[in-house]
């Protein structure tokens, strides 16, 4: 944190650091905020260690709910340390890289295999609003010295109790405009490519008010093209 924000406070884990106004940084937000490790995830990869660090940022609040109402996300930074001899260096950076997340906190992040020997991150948040349920799965990639958000895609949906009766759902008859719940998730596999995985997306469909839109199970098979998962249906 020292290498990468200038300073850091061991006792309250926190950062105090001054972000550029770019568009990534919400516009409404103080020029300072405080950020904090989300993620320290140590592994190897060429037969080099590494650190990637994935850190969170928010401001401090004058009162509550400035920064931690329910659409209110946080700045998610992400590092990639390599070990050279006995030192460590910044390989890749962006501690600007999206914003994440709702009622100022962050949304889960893991460190995630995409290839036999290639790592990346795992992002899946959930979402409710006005009797909308959701949840979706990011891939963030480190790639030439940079980090990619090489997928993104919901899960999971699924609509109140109260919106399946004879005024909601039910009366619903174009495709368009069908209510359709739904669960799935993804999966790694391997492919023809020799360093990276397939993404394997499996999407069930268990409830659904309209005949164009059928219940049943799919999985969608993704590959990696250097920048992004695009859909292996398409070739």
């Amino acid at each position: 944190m020292n290498i990468v924000y200038g300073s850091y406070d061991d006792r309250q884990g926190v950062s105090v650091w001054q972000p550029k106004r770019a568009k990534t940084y919400p516009e409404f937000w103080p020029d300072s905020v405080n950020v904090r490790v989300l993620l320290d995830a140590s592994y190897v990869e060429s037969g080099a260690p590494r650190h990637l660090v994935v850190t969170w940022a928010l401001p401090k609040e004058s009162h509550g709910g400035e920064f931690t109402c329910h659409a209110c996300g946080v700045l998610i930074g992400v590092i990639l340390f390599a070990k050279e001899q006995n030192d460590w260096r910044v390989e890749a950076s962006d501690l600007q890289f999206a914003e994440y997340g709702e009622y100022g906190a962050p949304p889960h992040i893991y460190l995630q295999p995409i290839g036999p020997d290639r790592f990346g991150l795992m992002m899946t948040e959930s979402e409710s609003y006005q009797g909308e349920n959701g949840a979706a799965v990011r891939i963030i990639v480190p790639r030439n010295g940079r980090f990619l958000e090489a997928f993104s895609m919901p899960v999971a949906y699924t609509l109140d109790p109260e919106t399946w009766n004879d005024a909601g759902c039910l009366k619903l008859t174009k495709p368009a405009e069908a209510c359709v719940d739904y669960d799935g998730g993804v999966d790694f596999a391997p492919g023809p490519q020799p360093q990276y995985y397939d993404l394997l997306v499996t999407k069930r469909v268990y409830r659904t008010s309209s005949t164009a839109i059928r219940s049943g199970t799919t999985v969608s098979r993704f590959y990696f093209n250097g920048s992004k998962y695009v859909s292996a249906a398409a070739n």
